[in-house]
């Protein structure tokens, strides 16, 4: 009885017109997780999971250690679940029990074109939210602007980890996230190459001179580490996870370009 009677509170003081969710829903998609934390629906009632790796504020719902590492007894729990998952074949055959699995273009796309996406694929789910939608779609439209208004950069090599001065991180970014947002708003350039990212050789390394070399790492803080003379480590949470959370690193880097 004392159950129903909480129910039925929160029902009515719940506007029927708020924005929710449609279905019970899991998220391993980074650009999902991003789109409903920026339109307030981590707390929603029908998200039942979010993967552990997505760096949100805060948020009590269960975190997932990832998806190619998800149990099977945690799988048969989602499988009447909405479940979004990062472009992967490995995980899409992992899940492939599970009905109304939706996967997320991530790959070689920036983080304003990933979110546009990730919107699209949502949407459907989602009820009463057109005010919300609007509002994202028009903050990632005046961040795109923003960034296009900016001025063009030196010429810089972004790494995928920190860079240590005894050893760089194995792989460059070309074009792929923020970096190819910068390339194609010609406001860098970098490595020449038509992959998302690049395996250095020792050749190439004995070519650079003057360029900037920036290593990139995800952490709970946001900071900037000078290493050497044009060499800095730029540790920010999200740096290098799709869509939202990208766009915002993307403005972190340009305020504080050293």
């Amino acid at each position: 009885m004392m159950k129903a009677f909480s129910s039925f509170i929160l029902f009515i003081i719940t506007p029927l017109w708020a924005c929710e969710l449609k279905q019970d829903t899991v998220s391993l998609s980074a650009p999902i997780t991003g789109i409903l934390e920026f339109m307030n629906l981590l707390e929603s009632p029908k998200l039942h999971a979010i993967s552990l790796f997505h760096p949100v504020r805060e948020t009590k719902k269960e975190k997932l250690s990832g998806g190619l590492f998800l149990s099977q007894k945690t799988i048969d729990r989602f499988k009447q679940h909405v479940v979004y998952f990062d472009e992967s074949r490995e995980l899409k055959e992992r899940l492939k029990l599970i009905d109304q699995k939706i996967e997320i273009s991530t790959r070689s796309q920036t983080p304003f074109t990933v979110t546009r996406l990730g919107l699209e694929k949502l949407k459907s789910n989602l009820v009463n939210c057109d005010e919300k939608m609007s509002q994202l779609l028009s903050w990632v439209k005046d961040e795109e602007e923003w960034h296009r208004g900016q001025s063009r950069l030196p010429k810089s090599y972004f790494f995928l980890g920190p860079i240590n001065l005894d050893r760089w991180p194995e792989y460059v970014i070309v074009r792929d996230g923020f970096v190819l947002s910068l390339i194609e708003s010609k406001k860098l350039e970098t490595f020449e190459s038509e992959l998302s990212y690049v395996r250095w050789g020792e050749k190439w390394k004995k070519t650079v001179k003057d360029e900037r070399l920036i290593g990139l790492a995800e952490d709970k803080s946001s900071r900037v580490e000078k290493i050497a003379p044009n060499v800095f480590n730029f540790y920010y949470p999200g740096a290098l996870t799709p869509g939202v959370y990208q766009i915002r690193f993307l403005r972190f880097l340009r305020e504080n370009w050293p």
